[in-house]
């Protein structure tokens, strides 16, 4: 988003600035046209959107904004370890989920972040994180995607809702 900030907004449009999360409900609720819709929201939409364009956010190096924090090495948390997970960002989520669930012995998820081995974190709060806590190990989720597929990392895609006006679709 920082070109957006960057560059400005045309005049007929406002932009908001929200979390993953956030930038879809809105979509969903009609309080915006067209947003980054987060890829792991996208199934579960029940407005009808279409894509605009090839446009979107995806990643195939670090980015420093999705991390994983831990107690002990990514190869090592199993059944015997608790994570906590970010909720404000299911795509996030899904993410870590494909990368645990090749090992078959998934850690355990908690609503607690005092009492786990692992923490989620996303945006703002994942580039701050590691001031406030002591962990031994950071992990950066896209570079962890791309060492195993070889593949960039697709976080969200441009949507616009079908019934907008053609001069947002443009």
């Amino acid at each position: 988003m920082a070109p957006v900030r960057s560059l400005g907004c045309p005049a007929e449009f406002t932009f908001i600035y929200q979390n993953p999360k956030e930038a879809a409900e809105a979509v969903e609720n009609n309080i915006s046209v067209a947003a980054p819709v987060p890829t792991g929201a996208i199934p579960n939409l029940k407005t009808e959107f279409e894509y605009l364009g090839a446009y979107g956010v995806a990643a195939s190096e670090k980015v420093g904004s999705v991390l994983l924090y831990s107690k002990v090495n990514f190869t090592e948390l199993n059944h015997r370890h608790k994570i906590f997970l970010t909720t404000q960002s299911t795509t996030s989520v899904l993410l870590l989920y494909i990368l645990l669930a090749e090992r078959k012995d998934i850690p355990v998820i908690t609503e607690n972040p005092v009492e786990a081995d692992a923490v989620l974190v996303i945006g703002d709060e994942a580039l701050t994180f590691k001031d406030k806590n002591n962990y031994a190990y950071c992990f950066d989720l896209v570079t962890l995607w791309h060492e195993a597929y070889n593949l960039p990392f697709v976080f969200a895609r441009w949507l616009v809702r079908k019934d907008a006006d053609a001069v947002v679709k443009s």
